[in-house]
């Protein structure tokens, strides 16, 4: 979904995920990632969204060129509580 602020920005991307920290082995095994600085995970999602976008035709290449010079880029990854493998 794509959110808007009215007149003051044309294009506010937004996005919302639930996601596994860590990775499944074809055995079945579950292993957690290591807690990372999430500024560096910020830095890897930001443009692969902007470019997702842009093959969407959501949006162009001003735009990000904008979005990714700014100081503060308004992604934010947050690793909040964990969910238990068997938390129903």
């Amino acid at each position: 979904m794509i959110y808007t602020l009215g007149d003051y920005a044309r294009i506010q991307p937004h996005l919302h995920a639930i996601v596994a920290d860590g990775l499944f082995r074809p055995n079945g095994t579950f292993y957690c990632l290591p807690n990372r600085d999430r500024k560096e995970l910020e830095e890897i999602f930001r443009p692969k969204v902007l470019a997702t976008l842009k093959g969407e035709g959501k949006i162009h290449d001003e735009l990000i060129e904008k979005l990714m010079g700014w100081h503060r880029s308004s992604f934010n990854v947050h690793a909040g509580n964990r969910i238990a493998r068997d938390d129903r």
